[in-house]
């Protein structure tokens, strides 16, 4: 079996490592903790943050190592990204560059017109299906996004929002968590009651 599996009209990711859907221009932000481990497990994460530096001429045997680890890493970012994104990393062989750039491009939260964004899209969400945990995903993605920013979304506000929101037929749970204690009603016990 090949250590990078094919999967060039998917929407998933799939390595020997484990799977994420491809970046897009709205997921960073679930895709970039999915691909941490997998760059940890090409032993590629001290070079992506910065902590470790190709080694010095003469050193034939650590050079090849680091080399290697490096283009494991760029093929691992490079094929986790959709056509689109591909465009903003084709022809960089620097693995930070590479990652710094998806991060510079896609992380909304580096700009206020993206926080801007993100926000009116957390607004404007609303389940398009009955499959409520793929909607509650897209909520907590929004907050996530925003935590640490001018335009943060608070716990309560998430609540509120998942609450009036979703379809009819999640309304019985509903009820039953509203007669729960309210110390009890929190966003967690929201998340897990699996509306």
């Amino acid at each position: 079996m090949a250590d990078y599996a094919p999967s060039q009209g998917s929407t998933e990711y799939w390595c020997k490592y484990g799977s994420t859907p491809k970046l897009i221009k709205t997921n960073y932000f679930t895709w970039h903790p999915d691909m941490e481990p997998f760059l940890g497990s090409e032993e590629a994460s001290g070079i992506v943050l910065g902590n470790e530096e190709r080694p010095l001429a003469g050193q034939a045997y650590t050079i090849c190592d680091f080399d290697l680890r490096s283009a494991k890493a760029i093929t691992l970012i490079f094929n986790s990204c959709t056509q689109g994104i591909k465009t903003y990393i084709k022809g960089i062989q620097d693995l930070r560059v590479m990652w710094n750039t998806v991060e510079e491009k896609l992380n909304t939260a580096n700009s206020r017109a993206g926080r801007t964004a993100v926000a009116v899209r957390f607004s404007q969400l609303r389940p398009l299906t009955n499959d409520i945990n793929e909607y509650i995903t897209t909520v907590l993605d929004c907050q996530n996004e925003l935590a640490g920013t001018d335009k943060k979304i608070s716990d309560e506000t998430l609540n509120i929002k998942l609450t009036t929101t979703v379809p009819a037929v999640f309304r019985s749970v509903l009820d039953i968590i509203a007669r729960q204690p309210l110390e009890i009603q929190t966003l967690d016990y929201l998340v897990n009651s699996h509306l």
